[in-house]
């Protein structure tokens, strides 16, 4: 399906989808083959993700998982598919809910763009400082893409 439609990258940001039934909903309909590649961007201050998290009587919302969340099956799963599947996580929180953060955010908009623009792979190395975190997420560091500016957020 990638190259049939021709979708290089597919986003999730914010996503208000449990995480287990986002595990077997992404792997068993098989929503990753639809892209070359799969990027889920998650943030600590998503208020509106904890609402939903309570309303449904959910653990988590994979828009909100940090990667002190993640177990080690999810590490080892993140490791396995590191190339076809990444997870961004900021830790910031931005606006009253935070949920708009890749949006209000100036360093999550600049990754965007160099992922969607620039089709760049995460770490220094490729063009998109990110953080390469032992849970397998890579995180946005203050001053991103120019982490050692020294700006304050």
């Amino acid at each position: 399906p990638a190259v049939e439609l021709k979708i290089r990258h597919a986003v999730f940001a914010a996503a208000d989808i449990d995480l287990e039934v986002s595990t077997m909903r992404l792997g068993g309909e098989r929503v990753g083959d639809a892209a070359e590649h799969m990027t889920i961007y998650t943030g600590a201050g998503d208020a509106a993700l904890r609402i939903s998290a309570n309303m449904f009587k959910s653990e988590s919302r994979i828009g909100q998982i940090r990667p002190e969340d993640m177990s080690e099956r999810q590490r080892i799963t993140a490791r396995m598919f590191a190339d076809q599947f990444t997870t961004v996580y900021n830790p910031r929180k931005t606006g009253f809910l935070g949920h708009a953060y890749f949006l209000e955010d100036p360093a999550v908009t600049s990754d965007l763009l160099l992922l969607l623009r620039d089709d760049l792979r995460p770490g220094a190395e490729h063009g998109r400082p990110l953080v390469h975190d032992d849970s397998g997420m890579w995180v946005i560091p203050r001053g991103y893409p120019f982490p050692d500016a020294d700006t304050q957020r």
